[in-house]
């Protein structure tokens, strides 16, 4: 890898927190809006509960108040018939006000000329003759208009308690659906108003729910069914994640409304997660224009001067020495330079060292070369016995005096030995067996063969070499030619 491709990753290495930072604030916002759509959404759904109240406990003050008229409650005609016709064109909200008596047949209704027909198997009149409690319909289908209403309805009691005859309104679904309109809700939020079986009575947007239908989400279901409410998390009839808000439009366990008031949890994100890829996008175009910079800026700050210490410090190695890398004053603290000048130094010592050595060497060669002369001219030459490996080493003048070549002997001992005149040889190794005993200087005259049949007297000597704890690790000496 490169020194540049090292730096732009250094570079991007450097604005990775920066785009955890990013993720962490991204969480943060849609934490907090989902938090605060959360609460909007239980505002919201409390007023719509609020407004759904307040039409029940209207229509039961009214009923209330036409249980203590007695020509009402009796259907005496044109009275009964003239007031309820009035009183619903004066409110303008409920589409038919009656009486019902106990044989459930209509005494009274707003409609003139439309017979009076049997109501006993409407739900509002069954059920508030078995409660004798104030009730509400649910979701039906009016028969005066064939339009979808809900029916509250009150038993009007006698003195004595019983059950005389039952007073009710019915409210179209539309104008029920009137009353969500005076809760002002954000863009993209929905509303859905319920019975108790969870029937859908009116829905905002429109297509917010089918009215009429049975609410297709479970969770709505037994949260209608709990009475309690409360904001969860769920998927629509479509499968989208939705955040609901859930309140009965009462506190007491009778309540005849429900309200569900809902946003799409994409939506409530979808600021959070573009804020997210803007800084996404700002974050990658600040690595690219860093990356390019530090690319550009590597090649001459960096890149160059590496590129001149390595190539002097191949020079170097290829034994050019005199090498030397250009520094510039003015840069004198800027660490390249400094490995420069200090890469100057070393080649400077280097270069002593190398002209001390080579005049060492030249001396050396010198005295060596003094000395084979000496050698050759006094006839003698210098060997030397590894004591471990009993391998044995010889001078080119011993192989001279010896009369072999340096590639007929192994270097064996015994093969040395082979070389001593058979009458010499048992007392030459006894001495030498002596000396490595004590470990004592070896000094013998021998007589010797060579291979052409030449007999030479030849005096050796030789010194034991030991390592730090005495033990030999080495025999030398030298053998001269005394014949």
């Amino acid at each position: 890898m490169t020194l540049r491709s090292r730096l732009v990753i250094l570079v991007f290495t450097a604005i990775v927190p920066l785009f955890a930072l990013s993720l962490i604030g991204a969480w943060l916002t849609a934490r907090d809006a989902v938090t605060q759509t959360t609460k909007n959404l239980e505002f919201s759904a409390s007023l719509v509960a609020a407004n759904q109240q307040r039409l029940a406990v209207s229509a039961r003050q009214l009923l209330t108040a036409i249980s203590h008229v007695p020509e009402l409650v009796e259907g005496r005609e044109p009275v009964c018939q003239n007031y309820f016709k009035t009183l619903a064109a004066e409110l303008g909200v409920y589409t038919n006000i009656g009486i019902v008596g106990t044989d459930g047949y209509v005494r009274c209704y707003t409609a003139p000329n439309i017979p009076k027909g049997f109501r006993g198997d409407r739900p509002y009149f069954q059920a508030a003759m078995a409660s004798g409690d104030f009730v509400a319909s649910g979701y039906l289908i009016g028969r005066l208009r064939n339009k979808p209403v809900i029916t509250f309805a009150l038993p009007v009691k006698g003195s004595d308690g019983n059950i005389q005859a039952v007073a009710f309104v019915a409210i179209l679904l539309s104008e029920l659906a009137k009353t969500m309109a005076s809760v002002s809700l954000p863009t993209g939020r929905r509303v859905v108003i319920m019975d108790r079986e969870g029937v859908v009575l009116a829905a905002s947007p429109d297509n917010a729910a089918p009215v009429g239908k049975l609410v297709p989400i479970a969770l709505i279901r037994d949260a209608i069914k709990a009475g309690v409410p409360g904001v969860f998390d769920g998927g629509d009839a479509a499968g989208a994640q939705q955040i609901y808000a859930f309140r009965p439009s009462s506190t007491l366990p009778d309540s005849h409304f429900f309200v569900l008031v809902s946003a799409d949890r994409s939506e409530v994100l979808t600021p959070a997660r573009q804020q997210l890829a803007l800084d996404f996008f700002a974050l990658s175009l600040i690595a690219l224009v860093g990356s390019w910079m530090a690319w550009l800026l590597a090649g001459r700050a960096i890149v160059k001067p590496a590129a001149e210490i390595l190539e002097a410090t191949g020079r170097i190695q290829a034994g050019a020495l005199d090498v030397r890398i250009p520094v510039r004053p003015a840069d004198a603290q800027n660490e390249l330079t400094r490995i420069a000048s200090g890469f100057n130094s070393m080649a400077d010592s280097l270069q002593q060292r190398e002209e001390a050595q080579a005049k060492s060497y030249a001396e050396l060669r010198q005295s060596q070369g003094r000395l084979l002369a000496a050698q050759k001219l006094g006839r003698m030459g210098d060997w030397e016995l590894d004591m471990r490996s009993k391998r044995l080493t010889l001078s080119d003048e011993l192989y001279d005096l010896f009369g072999v070549q340096p590639g007929d002997f192994d270097g064996e001992d015994a093969t040395f030995l082979t070389m001593i005149h058979p009458g010499d040889r048992a007392h030459y190794e006894k001495c030498r067996a002596a000396a490595w005993l004590d470990g004592t200087a070896l000094d013998i005259e021998y007589r010797i063969i060579t291979p052409a049949g030449d007999v030479r007297w030849m005096h050796q000597r030789g010194q034991v070499q030991v390592n730090d704890d005495g033990c030999p690790l080495s025999r030398s000496g030298v053998v001269q030619d005394i014949t």
